[in-house]
């Protein structure tokens, strides 16, 4: 294997995470790859556009014989790993001939290890469920909080020895703030089963009456979000954030979510709902 060193990207290399967050999508196997123009989407480029100009936007470059090969980024933003506003959520990608050689192994320990010593309490991410990466993530520290059809949300705490990071004390600066982060946060992945071709029609009916919106507004939530699953044409997916259970009951008694019930027997044939406590 040729020698990795891994570093801190510099301005000029920026331009290269195109590249990575097109090597970072996960292809299932026997599906021809999109085409390269996917990263323009705007889901895809959030993750990248204007890199280094906001708080907690950090890369580690993996460079192999004077070129980058690999790199791991995070940045705070409304990607599918979200968990709070002040959670940065991380990528990594590497180019196909450097895989199962250690280096994704190494770039992690090496971020979340600089992560900590700037002062970050935990990092998020979201990976497809039939990603190899996934015992890579688990093996530096990772643990499901939430998943839905496709993909499972991962947490790593960065205040809590795993026995895997190599972790060292270090002092904070404000690339990241610290978290007060409760230990009875609620997590919630909410499946409506709608009647079949009724599915984008509830959702219009949600957001014209504004009930997505006065839920993000409530004291105590961070998340609330509607999502159409790829794998079904009939399912919607709601996925919540909770400050705690208190938070989650008292929008049990606000008049918006009782407008939701009452939508539902119109729209919808059964409800799913998956609860995390973290």
């Amino acid at each position: 294997m040729k020698d990795i060193v891994i570093r801190e990207i510099r301005d000029d290399e920026i331009p290269y995470l195109q590249d990575f967050l097109y090597e970072a999508i996960f292809i299932p196997e026997g599906i021809e790859p999109p085409d390269r123009s996917i990263i323009e989407k705007p889901e895809l480029k959030l993750y990248i556009g204007d890199f280094g100009s906001r708080a907690g936007d950090f890369c580690l470059i993996a460079e192999s014989e004077g070129k980058p090969v690999g790199a791991v980024w995070t940045r705070i933003m409304e990607d599918y790993g979200h968990v709070d506003d002040e959670t940065p959520s991380l990528a990594i990608s590497l180019i196909r001939e450097y895989r199962g050689q250690g280096t994704g192994t190494r770039l992690m320990r090496e971020i979340l290890k600089e992560l900590k010593l700037r002062g970050c309490q935990s990092v998020s991410l979201s990976v497809h469920k039939g990603n190899y990466a996934l015992k890579v993530y688990e093996k530096t520290g990772f643990k499901i909080i939430a998943e839905n059809s496709e993909e499972y949300i991962m947490l790593c705490d960065l205040q809590q020895d795993t026995g895997n990071n190599d972790f060292e004390d270090g002092t904070e600066d404000n690339t990241c703030r610290n978290i007060e982060r409760s230990r009875n946060m609620i997590l919630l992945n909410v499946i409506y089963k709608c009647r079949p071709g009724k599915r984008e029609e509830f959702l219009q009916k949600i957001k014209a009456e504004g009930i997505d919106a006065a839920s993000r507004g409530e004291d105590g939530n961070s998340k609330y979000e509607y999502y159409l699953p790829l794998d079904s044409s009939d399912d919607l997916l709601l996925v919540e954030k909770w400050r705690d259970a208190d938070a989650l009951a008292a929008h049990g008694r606000q008049p918006h979510y009782a407008r939701l019930g009452q939508l539902k027997p119109e729209y919808v044939i059964d409800t799913c709902i998956e609860r995390f406590e973290v």
